[in-house]
């Protein structure tokens, strides 16, 4: 008997099976490791408390480890840590410093041991009891801090342009940020609610 390539009577031909089977095959084995991927057990890595994941780090809610290759992951696995989590290193310059301690010009510890501008301190903090030249750290304008205890998205992120038009609304805010005074265009100029 002799074997064609080309389709008789009877159907494909005995290549023409050959690579359907083949097809088939190959298309169980992608089906079967999706399959296998989506039923992981989610196993604990030993970087503060991360897991184990196949592909990614979900954007927004976790890093990866500084070790990807973290004991406890599977070898095409990496180690994610959830962000509420992951504790920040102090700032060396707010290490062992009180609330408020002004750490460079511009900028204060905040509870987190974090050297932030103003701006962000005063954010958190709207009713420091802070005193320099005679007012609140807080209050340089007689009205800021309520500004501050009545929204809690300020940052230093508007020109001088920008905080013009928000100022009468509240929503922005002179001398709270460290981009010199000069630099009116500078997009870090003045702290502001966007």
């Amino acid at each position: 008997m002799m074997y064609s390539h080309k389709k008789g009577m009877d159907g494909p031909s005995t290549l023409g099976k050959f690579i359907i089977v083949f097809i088939l095959v190959f298309v169980l084995i992608i089906l079967f490791n999706k399959t296998m991927k989506g039923s992981t057990k989610i196993m604990q890595c030993t970087a503060n408390g991360g897991q184990c994941v196949d592909e990614t780090c979900e954007w927004g809610k976790q890093i990866p480890a500084l070790s990807s290759k973290a004991a406890g992951c599977e070898e095409n696995q990496i180690c994610c840590i959830n962000i509420t989590k992951q504790k920040a290193t102090p700032d060396p310059l707010c290490d062992n410093r009180t609330l408020g301690y002004a750490c460079r010009t511009g900028y204060r510890c905040d509870a987190g041991k974090q050297c932030v501008t103003l701006c962000e301190f005063c954010e958190k903090n709207p009713r420091t009891t802070i005193i320099e030249n005679g007012r609140s750290i807080c209050n340089k304008l007689t009205g800021d801090a309520d500004k501050f205890a009545n929204s809690d998205t300020f940052s230093c992120s508007c020109t001088n342009t920008e905080c013009t038009s928000r100022f009468a609304s509240g929503k922005c805010m002179r001398n709270y940020c460290p981009a010199a005074a000069s630099d009116t265009t500078n997009p870090n100029y003045a702290c502001c609610v966007k």
